[in-house]
């Protein structure tokens, strides 16, 4: 299971405060898409995966405070990602990148206090909604990872880059390491 709410505890990188409200923007998309909890959330690519989802009880104050859908998309898409990573690919999101760098975190391995050794780089993408069936939903996910896997050259260096695209409408993840 894939449960938001973990993050209400926070990341090294994602105070308790960010990681509910990224949690919330998450809930307010699927929701947006006539999702319920416990909803599949496929993932494919490097890891392939069904995972329900959970996510806290969203309200109408909810709604409002992520009525801009791209914005929440944008949130929801990375709460989904860094549980994935720590999930799926035993890293945790340790430090925000600067702007510029191609990329959204470092990823590293969690442990009890600094310093954390960054081991992968960790670039996220959202879609609200897909047109079409899911094969054509399955080729824009991919489309778009192949775009943010170029953005990641920018800070291309000696450690891998993870892209995970999530896409609301089916919903569904695909994960790529280069």
């Amino acid at each position: 299971m894939i449960d938001l709410n973990e993050l209400r505890n926070g990341l090294p990188a994602i105070t308790p405060a960010w990681g509910r409200a990224m949690a919330e923007a998450a809930g307010v998309c699927l929701e947006s898409q006539g999702h319920r909890r416990s909803v599949p959330l496929r993932v494919m690519g490097h890891v392939s995966h069904t995972h329900p989802l959970d996510w806290p009880p969203i309200g109408d104050q909810e709604r409002r405070s992520w009525a801009d859908l791209q914005e929440a998309t944008e949130y929801g898409a990375t709460a989904i990602a860094a549980l994935l990573a720590k999930q799926e690919l035993g890293y945790t999101v340790v430090e925000r990148a600067a702007k510029g760098t191609g990329i959204d975190y470092w990823l590293g391995n969690e442990v009890e206090g600094p310093p954390f050794q960054n081991k992968a780089r960790l670039e996220v993408s959202g879609i609200l909604r897909a047109e079409g069936n899911s094969q054509d939903v399955q080729t824009a996910v991919s489309v778009r990872v192949r775009a943010k896997q170029r953005q990641t050259q920018q800070s291309r260096g000696t450690l891998p880059a993870c892209v995970i695209v999530v896409e609301f409408g089916s919903p569904l993840a695909e994960v790529q390491m280069t």
